[in-house]
């Protein structure tokens, strides 16, 4: 009898020392957890990773008041068919935003308002912020620093709906939260309004004229940069002034950045004259051309080459053809472009992309020939081209024929995307000691040339690679490197396609020979003890 006692002792005392072990164990991986908190995205485009750049932001915001954003997330959407498109976008929406409270700690505060199951702080947040809750426009995203607030519509900023056939039941076709979010969070932290001067009176394309006939608009909108315009003013918070260049003795000092889009008509050599000294005192460029700006005129004859060149940049004769991805085959001038440069941060995301075997193609309808040059550029000046041909390309002059004529046709890859830069060095050492963020901006001049016009107007620019290349153009020019390479983030489908014969194997594995594993292994070990 006392020994099986000191038996039954025994093993209530293992389970007893097992279970504070177990319990050791939880507490301490709680702890460890909570301390040191590691995540693992095992998803291939990396949908719950922050990019580098939204962590930049995170890390660098400001410590001396903290950063508040309140997310409201109704239940259900008033549409009915946009059910699954919302439980998604909210979804994403809360882990993303628990992703940047993890990342900036105690310079961001989270928090989720429900206004159906938590009415009190519904009510006191309404009065805070002046939000209606009978408004159908409940479901959004508020940031508010200080004084200053951004508000991002759930189902409008931070997702993209794709709508099944055959159900009108719309879906999450990508999201694109993190960028929007990382922008309104800058946008509030920063309080920095850029102004972009939109040159006129050349024939350049501002947008669609001003005309109360839909039809009329309808037909130049494909033409216009209303959609890169739209998305400048609304989404970045920037300022936009068409100006008649003309009318200017010089361009304005609180000017960021200086867009001639498509003109026609020659610029005079006052006008080149004052562009040059905006960009000799740090200014920013963006420069979109077309092949034939007016018939039987060229680039060339612009007049813009005297301001290209002293920056490494110059405008030639005649049309890019594309031998290898052409388009169609007799329309050599419509083509798709993937070579990017690997380093300059316009096209680094499309670079990175491709190495993964992603390709995101830029079609090119009609671009004119640029040369980026090698010599007699002054001191400090880097040009280069970022997107181009590939070495099969050819910058056709002679239009005579079909066939290349090496005495004015260039063969090799062609550029399409040139970017020129160059750091003033000759400014007092006491002024950087002053404001380094500010002088940074002050002291590059940063100019981007489109070969092609067409790669940013409203009928290319509703594809995402092309809003995509277009806006990191315009943010490198603003120096806003960290809103670059954030894209949407897209969910990809991994099919497995597996045969008859596969099918078979599969089954006998799983149906016949697992279960049959399992229970050989019982019958041997009740064999074995059987005799115990």
């Amino acid at each position: 009898m006392a020994n099986v006692l000191k038996h039954r002792a025994a093993i209530w005392t293992n389970v007893g020392v097992s279970l504070l072990l177990a319990l050791a164990g939880v507490v301490l991986i709680n702890i460890v957890a909570n301390r040191f908190q590691v995540a693992w995205d095992w998803t291939t485009t990396g949908e719950f990773t922050l990019h580098n750049h939204t962590k930049q932001v995170l890390r660098t915001l400001p410590t001396d008041s903290t950063v508040t954003a309140v997310a409201f997330f109704l239940p259900v959407p008033p549409d009915p068919r946009m059910g699954v498109f919302h439980a998604e976008v909210v979804g994403r929406t809360r882990q993303m935003l628990e992703l940047y409270k993890a990342e900036a700690g105690d310079r961001l505060r989270v928090e989720f308002v429900d206004p159906y199951r938590d009415r009190d702080r519904a009510e006191q947040l309404k009065k805070e912020l002046g939000i209606s809750l009978e408004s159908q426009d409940q479901d959004m995203v508020i940031l508010r620093y200080r004084n200053a607030e951004e508000r991002l519509k759930l189902l409008e900023d931070l997702g993209v709906p794709e709508f099944v056939s055959g159900y009108g039941e719309a879906r999450m076709k990508s999201f694109i939260g993190e960028a929007a979010l990382t922008t309104a969070l800058m946008k509030v932290t920063t309080g920095e309004a850029k102004e972009i001067l939109w040159i006129t009176g050349h024939g350049e394309t501002v947008g669609a004229p001003p005309s109360e006939n839909p039809e009329e608009r309808q037909r130049y909108a494909p033409e216009g940069f209303d959609a890169m315009r739209r998305y400048l003013t609304e989404n970045e918070g920037i300022r936009i002034r068409d100006e008649l260049l003309q009318s200017l003795t010089e361009i304005p000092k609180e000017t960021h950045l200086v867009v001639i889009a498509n003109p026609k008509t020659p610029y005079l050599e006052g006008e080149v004259g004052m562009l040059r000294s905006y960009l000799d005192g740090g200014g920013r460029l963006l420069l979109l051309l077309e092949p034939f700006p007016v018939r039987g005129a060229s680039p060339q004859s612009l007049g813009l080459n005297p301001l290209l060149e002293p920056w490494g940049l110059r405008i030639l004769p005649g049309v890019v053809w594309e031998r290898e991805r052409r388009l169609r085959q007799n329309y050599p001038w419509e083509f798709l472009g993937i070579d990017f440069n690997d380093f300059h941060p316009v096209t680094q995301a499309f670079a990175m992309m491709r190495r993964r075997q992603e390709i995101h193609p830029i079609l090119v309808r009609e671009a004119i020939g640029l040369e980026v040059l090698t010599e007699g550029r002054p001191a400090g000046v880097t040009p280069m081209s970022v997107l181009g041909t590939t070495p099969q390309g050819l910058l056709k002059v002679d239009f005579a024929s079909g066939e290349i004529n090496r005495s004015v046709d260039r063969e090799g890859a062609q550029p399409l995307l040139a970017v020129s830069e160059k750091i003033i060095q000759d400014l007092p050492a006491e002024d950087a000691a002053e404001d380094a963020a500010s002088l940074k901006e002050a002291i590059k001049t940063r100019l981007v040339v489109f070969a092609d016009a067409g790669m940013a107007t409203n009928e290319l620019l509703q594809n995402e690679d092309h809003q995509f290349l277009a806006l990191s153009a315009v943010n490198w020019l603003l120096d806003r490197e960290s809103r670059i390479g954030i894209r949407a983030a897209e969910r990809s489908t991994s099919r497995v396609n597996i045969g008859d014969e596969q099918l078979g194997r599969l089954w006998w594995k799983l149906v016949i020979f697992m279960p049959g594993s399992g229970l050989l292994l019982g019958l041997v070990m009740w064999w074995i003890r059987r005799g115990e």
